[in-house]
């Protein structure tokens, strides 16, 4: 049995040393249908180091494996920044997901979360029946 763990970064270029933000596989937690799919960025430059690609691969086998433990070190690990970024590699994995990343908002009320999707049904389908915390943005990702 592999060691339970969760990656958090903390030093995504683009988005500075004082953001955190979380990360699964590409390509196993994406919207097949994405005209994205083929092509990803996810699947090129520094996402595919090794460390990388084990670190989002074990992300997933953590939520997996053990989604109560998963989430309570997602309250955590996220709570420690003041803006939380969600998916520079991979997405919303199933409707279980949102909701656990709902409570992790809901649970950190002064963190600043963002997630980027293109599982469009799962998140309309959450909004169907309820609200996000003011602390939590879900943008729809667009493509050409």
């Amino acid at each position: 049995m592999s060691e339970f763990r969760v990656s958090v970064s903390n030093s995504v270029s683009k988005l500075g040393k004082f953001i955190g933000s979380f990360n699964l596989p590409a390509g196993v937690t994406c919207n097949p249908d994405a005209p994205c799919f083929k092509g990803c960025y996810a699947t090129k430059g520094r996402f595919q180091f090794s460390a990388v690609k084990n670190c989002h691969e074990q992300n997933l086998m953590a939520y997996r494996s053990d989604p109560k433990r998963f989430w309570n070190t997602l309250i955590v690990e996220s709570g420690m920044y003041k803006y939380f970024r969600w998916f520079a590699s991979g997405d919303i994995v199933d409707a279980d997901f949102l909701k656990g990343i709902v409570v992790v908002a809901k649970r950190n009320p002064d963190t600043k979360y963002l997630a980027f999707t293109k599982q469009f049904g799962i998140v309309n389908e959450y909004l169907e029946h309820h609200r996000l915390p003011k602390n939590l943005t879900i943008v729809f990702s667009a493509w050409g």
